[in-house]
Order: C-alpha cells, then structure tokens, then sequence
C-alpha cells in the first residue's frame, strides 16, 4: 500500500497507526524515510505475553505440526501454522530499536488482553521519541467514552507536533 501510495499517488511520508496486533504490524512495516511517525494502540508488542499465548502452548504447537489443512483454530478463527511459528520466533526488541520516528503509545492499565507492561515495552525499545499515555482503570480497545475522548485528543495533537516538524524539515 506504502509503495502504491508514493510512487502512484505522489505521498512522501506516512504515518502508520496500529492497534494491538496492528501495532505489531506497523512496526514492522517501518521504513526510515517513508515513515514519519508510528501511533500503536495497546499494542501487543511479545505475543506470548498476551491473549495469544494460546497459541503458544505445546499442545497447540504440536496441533499446528500435525495439521494436514496446515491451520489450527484459535479464537474461533482459523490460523495458519506458519503463521504461527512466524510470529512465535520473530524478534520484536530489534525491530523496535530500528524505529527512529516520533511514536506515540496509548494504554489502559485494565487491559485484561494485553499486559500494560507491553507499552513500556515499547517506549523503552524505541529510540525515537516516543510519547507514552497511559488510562487508569482503561481496558481493552479503551472503550470508555471519556477516555476514547482522551485518545483521540492524544492523536490530534501527536499529529499537529508532527506535521510541524515535517513542514520545518528540508525538502529535498
């Protein structure tokens, strides 16, 4: 999408926005240069740590090997194996000590999905500079009204400090 949307749409830089898994996703999907600014929403950042540590027990490990469709059930969902033992071995502490983009990193201390300790996580692997807000009492997704009203406060100004510094930078 990244690619179809600089060189035939014309856009020079991208900020990607994640939430849980989605976070995941849009660190990897990093690039310097291309990518301005990183937003991840209680981001799963070490999976076996989190509501898909299903996943990672030896039973389901060894359901995903003997598998002859090469997908296990989890969740309801149908899930490939390789997918499975991709996301088990990958090194998230190096991909995050690549990101050298402004981040803002939004979670609840409620979270019962993902641990909160997976948002210092990532502030502390980023070297960019990275905003970190954190709700009291907040769950999963940061569902309450006043507190969603707090997040997207949080992304409104994350977005106008960025765009500032983008508009001060050099054009090359």
């Amino acid at each position: 999408v990244m690619q179809w949307a600089q060189h035939d749409a014309g856009h020079r830089s991208f900020v990607l926005l994640g939430e849980a898994l989605g976070a995941t996703v849009a660190c990897i999907g990093y690039k310097p240069g291309l990518v301005s600014g990183l937003i991840l929403l209680w981001p799963a950042l070490i999976l076996n740590q989190t509501a898909f540590k299903g996943l990672f027990t030896r039973e389901k490990m060894l359901e995903g090997e003997q598998s002859k469709d090469g997908f296990v059930m989890f969740g309801g969902h149908r899930l490939g194996k390789h997918f499975i033992n991709e996301i088990y071995q990958y090194d998230m502490t190096s991909t995050l000590e690549k990101i050298h983009a402004p981040t803002l990193i939004q979670h609840g201390t409620a979270d019962e999905e993902i641990p909160l300790a997976q948002a210092y996580f990532g502030r502390d692997h980023i070297p960019g500079i990275a905003d970190l807000a954190i709700f009291e009492g907040g769950d999963h997704g940061l569902t309450a009204m006043n507190i969603r009203q707090h997040v997207l406060m949080n992304i409104e100004y994350f977005l106008g400090r960025l765009a500032k510094k983008l508009d001060s930078t050099p054009k090359n």
